[in-house]
């Protein structure tokens, strides 16, 4: 009879989830996939709690030194919202410490390059760097620039909402991993069934009368900067939470999966059309369309 392979030492299983961190971390966070840097240190943090936490994100944190990454800072916080995610997959009412998760995420990434940003600062573009922009998209020296300090003006709106998307895959990476590991998890709310939080609408609505306000009264460029932050903060959520509402009316209209597939894609690929999804999201937060489809039928 073979006898069972033993088993590595818990350190080495822990080291090895940092060093698959780290990979995460260099290669998922330039590709819009950062939860994949956070999910390996929720797992371990699930499994072992928070000093084998502790062990794999600072292995995370040298493998992410020999990778030589830039920014390696906003990685501490990437890990430690890890941490705390995999602490809170292991309690029954985990929302305060995914909550924690989230804002530990946000941080991290905002703290490093949008905070002086949003308070008036500047990027510096490199000459090289803005040769290679004006090669890659066929540009002039004049288009170059503007584009360049366009895509800067958005740094500060878009980084806090892939902060919020990282901690949500981190999330739903982890669930999967420990799932599949033969973990018995909290069930979680299907995505039809996701619902904004009342005040998102009304939000959203204030910034978009600012903005208007703003640029008719030829306000300084910080205020307008700051209405079109906060803008952007509440539509895109409004656009998921609308997205939400779509796949649930679609599923209740009994659609072909194809279909339920296909519609939403193009509308999320011709961008007047992907207005809806905020439209739908808007209404819903004022009206909750669930509650009047459900009573209609």
């Amino acid at each position: 009879m073979v006898e069972p392979r033993p088993r590595p030492p818990r350190v080495v299983a822990w080291l090895g989830w940092g060093a698959l961190a780290a990979v995460g971390y260099a290669i998922g966070v330039p590709l819009l996939l950062g939860g994949v840097a956070i999910f390996p240190i929720a797992v371990v943090a699930y499994e072992g709690g928070i000093g084998e936490a502790v062990i794999a994100a600072a292995a995370g944190m040298l493998g992410v030194a020999v990778l030589d990454v830039q920014l390696s800072l906003p990685a501490i916080g990437l890990f430690a919202a890890g941490a705390v995610l995999g602490l809170g997959l292991r309690r029954e009412n985990g929302m305060p410490w995914f909550l924690s998760a989230g804002a530990i995420s946000l941080l991290s990434m905002v703290g490093i390059v949008t905070l002086p940003l949003a308070l008036g600062g500047a990027i510096h573009v490199s000459p090289a760097d803005m040769r290679s922009v004006a090669h890659l998209y066929g540009l002039s020296p004049m288009q170059t620039k503007q584009l360049v300090a366009q895509a800067i003006d958005l740094i500060p709106a878009l980084v806090p909402v892939y902060a919020a998307a990282v901690a949500v895959e981190g999330f739903y990476f982890a669930r999967w991993r420990l799932g599949a590991s033969g973990k018995q998890l909290q069930p979680v709310l299907p995505f039809t069934h996701w619902q904004s939080p009342p005040w998102l609408a009304p939000l959203f609505l204030v910034a978009l009368a600012a903005q208007a306000v703003l640029g008719f009264l030829q306000a300084t460029a910080l205020p307008q900067r700051w209405a079109d932050y906060v803008l952007v903060w509440t539509e895109i959520p409004l656009g998921v939470f609308g997205l939400a509402i779509l796949t649930y009316l679609l599923v209740r209209l009994r659609l072909p999966l194809v279909l339920r597939i296909v519609i939403p894609v193009l509308m999320l690929l011709i961008p007047q059309l992907s207005l809806i999804f905020v439209c739908i999201g808007v209404v819903d937060n004022m009206t909750d369309l669930r509650h009047i489809r459900g009573a209609s039928t």
